[in-house]
């Protein structure tokens, strides 16, 4: 800044100034000085009349077991009215602009989605656009309770016609039905007598559901989770 000795002069500099991340810009300082302390900066007035960038400000890293909710709000800064959006998300994620420099993300990863995720989030100005790589860490965990075959996810882990149902149409529809969202549940032939669960989910785990559930007599029910 221009130096002034307890004159109480207007005084206007241009300085450049440092924002998140690193990002320089320029910026008009009105001030006044002290009239009362010789030598020392005391504010009167003071604007910026410059304009700030899109930024992030820092997310981090995220880790979450499957299963798990991650949820948080992205902050921006700028002068300008900003867009947030993101690179293309994983199952089951969603990011909302909230239209106030503010993003909201949620994810809730299923037992599919267990290792090392990477998404990016934009901040847009219409000048500048800044982002941010976050690393999500998801941490496989067991999904299977009690014995194998509750495919459609069913709470009181009933195993019944509608899991074989959904098998069918994961397999064979057209589109093809939503995966299990516990591959543990679902691989359940072979029989343990023949060594199994193979870790394969295919044909072979429909018909030894169909076996158990109409054979005559019935087929071995499936083996217990792991």
């Amino acid at each position: 800044f221009s130096s002034h000795t307890g004159d109480g002069v207007l005084d206007v500099d241009t300085v450049t100034v440092s924002g998140f991340g690193g990002a320089q810009y320029p910026a008009v300082i009105t001030s006044v000085w002290g009239e009362y302390w010789p030598n020392i900066y005391t504010p009167g007035v003071v604007s910026i009349d410059g304009d700030q960038p899109a930024e992030i400000f820092p997310i981090g890293p995220k880790e979450a077991d499957e299963n798990e909710l991650i949820s948080f709000i992205v902050n921006t800064i700028s002068t300008n009215p900003v867009t947030l959006y993101t690179s293309t998300l994983p199952d089951r994620a969603t990011f909302d602009d909230i239209g106030d420099g503010t993003g909201l993300f949620d994810w809730t990863p299923h037992f599919l989605q267990s290792g090392i995720h990477e998404i990016t989030f934009y901040a847009d100005d219409g000048v500048v656009i800044d982002n941010e790589i976050v690393e999500f860490t998801i941490n496989d965990i067991p999904c299977c309770l009690g014995i194998r075959g509750n495919i459609d996810g069913d709470p009181l882990d009933i195993i019944d016609v509608e899991d074989l149902v959904y098998f069918v149409e994961f397999s064979f529809g057209i589109p093809p039905g939503p995966a299990p969202m516990c591959p543990e549940e679902a691989d359940i032939a072979p029989p343990p007598s023949l060594g199994g669960p193979d870790g394969v989910i295919d044909i072979a785990d429909i018909v030894y559901m169909v076996e158990f559930q109409f054979g005559i007599p019935a087929g071995p029910p499936p083996d217990i989770c792991p």
